[in-house]
Order: C-alpha cells, then sequence, then structure tokens
C-alpha cells in the first residue's frame, strides 16, 4: 500500500517521540498519560514535546539568542517547561483514582433499569396490590430512566469538566430516584416477595451501594477540577502561559535571523503551538 505524505509525516513524527522518550522519563511518563486519553491530550503532549524542542534550539543558537524578555531566556523557559510537565503528570495521578470509582460506579448504575424493572415487578405480583400502586411505581421508573446518565464520547478526555458535570447531575439524579423507589416500596405494606434481593432489605442494600459508588466519584473530582485548572493555566495563559511564550520566542528568532525561511528560523517555524479553541 502506498502511503500519503500525511501518514508518512505523522510516522516521522512518532518515531522522533518514541526516540525522544527513551532519553526523556519525564515525556515517557506524559505520553504514557495521553495515550491513555484523548485525541486532544496527545496533541497537548505534542505541543509539550515541541515546547522542548524550541528549547534546544534556542541553546544552539548560542550568544545570538539573548532576547531581554526574560519569560523568553532559556533557564525561564526550561523552568517553565518543567512546571508544565509535572502539571501533567499531577492531573494523570488524579485521573487514575476518579476512573477506578467512575468505573465502578457505571458497573452498578448499568444494573440499575433492569433492576427497577424487577423491584415494579414484584410489586405487581404481591398481593393486594392496586394497580394505582403499580402505576406510581412504573412512574418512578420512567423518571429513573429518563435520568440515564449519558456516555462520554470516545473523543472527550475523562476529566473534561463539561462531560465530569453531566455525567454528575445525571448519576446524582439517578440516585435520587433509585432512593425515592426504596421509599416507596417501604411506603407499601402489601409489598412482598420471596427473591432475596428484591426484598425491602436487598432494595436497600442496593440502592446504598450506588450512593457509595456515586459518593466515591464526587470525592475525587475536586482533585481532577484543580490539576486539570493548574495545567491549563501554565499553558494556556495570556503572555506567561507556555503556548504564548512559545509563540514569542519564535518571533524573537526571526527577528534575530531574517525571518522563518532562514536556516535559523526552519529551525523553529515548524513547531506548532496551537491555541486551545475558545469554548
Amino acid at each position: 500500500m502506498i502511503k500519503t505524505l500525511k501518514e508518512l509525516e505523522q510516522e516521522k513524527v512518532n518515531q522522533d517521540m518514541l526516540e525522544s522518550m527513551k532519553n526523556d522519563p519525564e515525556l515517557k511518563k506524559i505520553m504514557v498519560l495521553a495515550l491513555t486519553h484523548s485525541t486532544s491530550e496527545r496533541g497537548l503532549a505534542r505541543t509539550i514535546q515541541n515546547f522542548d524542542r524550541l528549547i534546544q534550539a534556542n541553546t544552539g543558537f548560542g550568544l545570538s539568542y539573548a532576547p531581554l524578555n526574560i519569560l523568553l531566556k532559556s533557564p525561564a523557559m526550561t523552568l517553565q517547561l518543567g512546571a508544565v510537565r509535572a502539571s501533567v503528570i499531577a492531573l494523570g495521578t488524579t485521573i487514575g483514582p476518579f476512573s477506578e470509582a467512575a468505573r465502578t460506579r457505571k458497573v452498578q448504575d448499568d444494573k440499575l433499569n433492569k433492576y427497577g424493572t424487577r423491584v415494579c415487578s414484584a410489586l405487581a405480583s404481591s398481593q393486594g396490590v392496586t394497580k394505582a400502586t403499580v402505576g406510581q411505581c412504573e412512574t418512578i421508573l420512567r423518571k429513573l430512566r429518563g435520568a440515564r446518565a449519558k456516555a462520554i464520547p470516545k473523543t472527550a478526555a475523562p476529566e473534561d469538566p463539561k462531560h465530569i458535570s453531566v455525567s454528575q447531575e445525571s448519576f446524582d439524579s439517578r440516585v435520587q430516584h433509585a432512593q425515592d423507589l426504596l421509599a416507596f416500596i417501604i411506603g407499601v405494606p402489601t409489598y412482598a416477595t420471596n427473591v432475596a434481593d428484591l426484598t425491602v432489605a436487598g432494595i436497600t442494600t442496593f440502592v446504598n451501594a450506588l450512593k457509595v459508588n456515586n459518593d466515591a466519584v464526587t470525592a475525587v473530582t475536586p482533585a481532577v477540577n484543580n490539576a486539570r485548572d493548574n495545567r491549563d493555566s501554565l499553558i494556556n495563559t495570556p503572555v506567561t502561559g507556555m503556548i504564548d511564550v512559545a509563540l514569542a520566542s519564535k518571533k524573537y528568532v526571526y527577528s534575530v535571523f531574517d525571518g522563518p525561511r532562514s536556516s535559523q528560523g526552519k529551525q523553529v517555524s515548524g513547531l506548532a503551538f496551537p491555541r486551545k479553541p475558545k469554548k
């Protein structure tokens, strides 16, 4: 199969990254974290690598690279690179507990709709229960199903605040409706079943597990949000963030060496530093 120019370029990028990872343990940590997440996270890892390459190029220019702007000096940029890398690793360490808690919650939540249906069926088969009472149970069940948590798109980062917020609201609602179902069943004295997990005690155990799992996710979410905010601030803050510093550094190189088409300018012109899209 003949490969396109874009595919060949991507292969070269991947090879360069692998080679860099051999000599840079910190970059390896970042890449491992990024490759387990979204396309945008992998793009960020590439941007961080480009910042490192920019510093190396600037250092190679020797005394010719001597910006008056202290933010553009190689020592300052090196410190900034270290801070950004540390923030990405810190975010990765918070994503682990968050992802594990979210997986555990999802396992229990995936059972909820069918379980609720079984509870209402057990109610309907109980002696002396009216159709109106069964209808009330089914109303709670419809609300529960209507609050079903939406799956996070595969292209979204697991720590994306938008998806964390929407998902959390859905899970909170489902836990509340499950608790409403339990309270309703407790209030029906004629409810009776010999199915162990559908007894009042069984329903209580199931609903409590839902709440415990949901609370576990809620507890670790602030750490993800804070780590993400810190990372984004170091990268995207106007003027002082990594992106703006990198772009300003490239402009300085162009000013010293007769533009991006000079041999020196070409060393940095291909290093991309895309800005984060505005929401």
